[in-house]
């Protein structure tokens, strides 16, 4: 399959979606690092996301959760958790403030308490920024200093201490390869210098 997301939980890596050539699919593997041994997931209750890919998909606390990307027919934006305590998926609801518009191939990471969100497409090339924290179950915009990527999709990030990196992607006309961090504690967006 290709357009697939994976996140680590503990010594486990966990797969979820994608499109496998003919169809878009719905299946939750997990591959167990320690033992290098792949088994599907088979949930105890509740209903996996729809099939998708070009979606996002993070690891806090004991459960795995999926955001957004594209069914085949539209794009999406609802989200989704599967806990690994309970051995079910279940949607998630917000309490307050609203979702990213539905979109796909958009990239996400988790820092402390919150999932965050980054550009991706829904209908447009997107550079907007949102944040839902887990604990208060809020989304929120964004709200940051410095100079802000330009808009793209198929970018990655990755959260390392206090920044999240944002790599690469794709802004409608070429590819990108610039580098762009994002300070948690600052609020501030940078360029990253590269060598080699």
């Amino acid at each position: 399959r290709s357009l697939h997301v994976a996140a680590i939980w503990r010594e486990k890596m966990i797969c979820f979606g994608g499109y496998d050539g003919s169809n878009r699919v719905n299946d939750c593997w997990e591959y167990d690092l320690t033992k290098s041994v792949g088994s599907l997931v088979r949930p105890s209750s509740g209903n996996a996301p729809s099939p998708r890919d070009r979606h996002v998909a993070v690891v806090w606390g004991s459960s795995f959760f999926v955001f957004a990307g594209f069914d085949g027919t539209s794009r999406v934006n609802d989200f989704h958790e599967f806990s690994f305590t309970s051995n079910c998926w279940n949607p998630v609801r917000a309490l307050s403030g609203l979702a990213p518009s539905p979109r796909h191939s958009h990239a996400g990471v988790v820092h402390v308490d919150s999932m965050y969100i980054f550009g991706g497409y829904d209908g447009s090339y997107r550079c907007d920024f949102h944040e839902f924290n887990f604990v208060t179950c809020g989304w929120s915009p964004v709200a940051a200093d410095g100079r802000v990527p330009r808009a793209r999709y198929r970018a990655t990030c990755v959260a390392k201490d206090s920044c999240m990196y944002l790599f690469g992607g794709h802004d409608g006309t070429r590819h990108l390869n610039d580098v762009h961090v994002f300070d948690f504690a600052t609020r501030c967006w940078s360029n990253f210098a590269t060598e080699g």
